[in-house]
């Protein structure tokens, strides 16, 4: 009996120490609302500090407003289903359930392109040239750092459902 409770806490010690290993730092689950926050601020800054930068029409401002709109409801409606399905919203957690339909059928990462397309409408809201870089930068955040962590969390948990999933998903992020 001895024998065997040592083994068994030997095995969830070394469960416990392989997970903190392995798991990505938490700050993972708040990079892509800080990228999306971020960017917005610095569109608003490279407004303020380079007001001879704003170079747009009027009429872009709107077209700005309207992007920026389309977005949010992006979110909205890919928060709402993520939690209609009770899964997981942070990207290092793993999910409970693969969506596949809704907004998921047009695309793998919902999310990120609603936040891309928000900080596009900040932009060219703002009708400055220079702040058309942030929507980039929020874009090569997501793809490089985020994007990847949560395609091999799915890939993992999923397997050849995620996989099948990946090819026959309308339009990719990736």
């Amino acid at each position: 009996l001895g024998d065997v409770y040592k083994r068994q806490t030997v095995h969830r010690v070394l469960t416990v120490l392989s997970y903190s290993i392995m798991k990505p730092p938490a700050i993972l689950n708040h990079l892509p609302d800080l990228c999306l926050i971020g960017c917005i601020g610095l569109v608003l800054a490279s407004m303020y500090l380079y007001p001879a930068a704003t170079l747009f029409p009027p009429v872009i401002r709107g077209v700005g407003w309207i992007v920026g709109i389309i977005g949010g409801s992006m979110v909205i409606l890919t928060l709402w289903q993520l939690r209609k399905r009770h899964t997981s919203t942070n990207p290092v957690d793993a999910p409970s359930c693969l969506l596949t339909d809704g907004v998921f059928a047009i695309s793998r990462n919902p999310l990120y392109v609603g936040y891309v397309v928000i900080v596009l409408g900040c932009a060219l809201g703002s009708a400055s040239y220079l702040a058309l870089i942030f929507p980039v930068l929020c874009f090569g955040v997501l793809q490089t750092v985020i994007i990847p962590l949560e395609e091999a969390m799915l890939l993992k948990q999923f397997g050849t459902t995620y996989q099948s999933y990946q090819r026959t998903a309308a339009v990719s992020y990736t």
